[in-house]
């Protein structure tokens, strides 16, 4: 399955450097040409359905992120309605609550994002100039409150670091990436901003951890890379053709930048996420305004072979790609409008528990779609 991603890189970075001024090469990955696999259907060997609990407690608000690890505890920040995570257990039964905006010790000003580190909970807020980091028990009891001088909405963690996004703010910032410790002390930099002249905030979160390293890709470029042992590995690089972004993007002024991109269309990694077997991607094409094409590429790392399934926008009735499972199904997190308008479409398809397809209500919070894919 082959899917492009959204925005391409911002220029060819191929370096990496440290805060002690030590200079590293990232180390470079496969290439992958979207055009050249060849589109399939998307035809799964075997789907389950998880709803997540309904009630005054738990309904969730239309912007979420989820993150599962080892297939258990179903974590969900809520960044519009509830502004805090949400634990659901692995059939969907909700828990309690993590976490809440106030000006008190234990409380944080903004729900930026939040990430999971083993049975440690950790929030986000962006100050603008600087960021707080919130940390709380799984039981949702407060553990400790750091401050950055670094103001970010995209972060994750592993072992005793959290890597920090600072976005394009190459005016504010030399570099793109940090790694800091649990005490909010710098310890790296990576991806270093070749100029200033390129300079935009972007609201999105980027940063993934599956346990074993962090998954960043960033819109606007082509590479995605993976943080591990304390560097960076550029992973892998997109090929959108015809929808690649020119050069000439970064270096123009913004408007005429984006005069380019709405002319030509581009082409973005909207998410990226991978398991022990998958790596998968959703890569998007802007051809004009208000066409989007969604492409979902999984690569399969032992035998090395793509598959690409692609929709319009307007087709695309799967919902959000949110993770891939510790038993390599891809994750889709989809509303209940989305599941009721294309009710003849999703019986198809071979799940396990079809009868709660016909529970689900208008009202009612989303549902997990978990998708295990045919064998090679």
């Amino acid at each position: 399955m082959k899917k492009i991603s959204i925005y391409l890189i911002f220029i060819s970075l191929l370096c990496m450097c440290s805060c002690n001024n030590k200079q590293e090469q990232v180390s470079s990955g496969h290439i992958i040409s979207v055009f050249d696999i060849e589109e399939e259907d998307f035809n799964p060997q075997s789907v389950r359905v998880v709803p997540l609990q309904t009630s005054d407690s738990s309904l969730l608000g239309d912007r979420v992120k989820l993150i599962q690890l080892n297939d258990k505890t179903i974590y969900i920040g809520d960044f519009r309605a509830r502004k805090k995570v949400l634990l659901f257990d692995k059939d969907g039964k909700f828990k309690h609550t993590v976490g809440q905006i106030g000006q008190g010790p234990k409380e944080y000003f903004n729900f930026s994002d939040f990430t999971v580190y083993n049975d440690t909970i950790s929030v986000l807020s962006n100050g603008g100039d600087f960021s707080n980091i919130c940390s709380y028990k799984k039981s949702g009891e407060f553990i400790s409150s750091i401050k950055l001088d670094i103001g970010s909405v995209s972060f994750s963690r592993i072992g005793s670091v959290y890597l920090v996004n600072t976005s394009y703010s190459s005016k504010m910032y030399s570099h793109r990436l940090y790694a800091i410790n649990l005490e909010g002390k710098k310890i790296a930099s990576f991806l270093p901003y070749p100029n200033k002249k390129f300079s935009m905030f972007i609201s999105e979160r980027g940063l993934v951890n599956n346990n074993s390293q962090i998954l960043y890709r960033q819109s606007f470029d082509r590479f995605a890379y993976a943080y591990k042992n304390g560097g960076l590995q550029q992973k892998y690089e997109f090929d959108f053709g015809k929808y690649a972004i020119p050069l000439s993007f970064y270096e123009d002024s913004f408007l005429t930048g984006f005069k380019v991109l709405d002319k030509n269309g581009f082409g973005t990694l909207r998410y990226y996420f991978e398991s022990s077997k998958y790596t998968v991607f959703e890569v998007d094409f802007q051809k004009h305004v208000g066409a989007l094409l969604i492409d979902y590429i999984v690569l399969n790392k032992e035998t090395k072979q793509m598959e690409r399934y692609a929709f319009t926008e307007k087709d695309n009735f799967l919902g959000q790609l949110v993770g891939i499972s510790g038993s390599n199904e891809l994750i889709f997190l989809t509303y209940p409008h989305q599941i009721l308008d294309n009710m003849d479409k999703f019986k198809k398809y071979p799940i396990s528990n079809k009868e709660v397809l016909q529970k689900i209500k208008i009202d009612d919070n989303p549902v997990l779609f978990y998708y295990t894919l045919k064998n090679e």
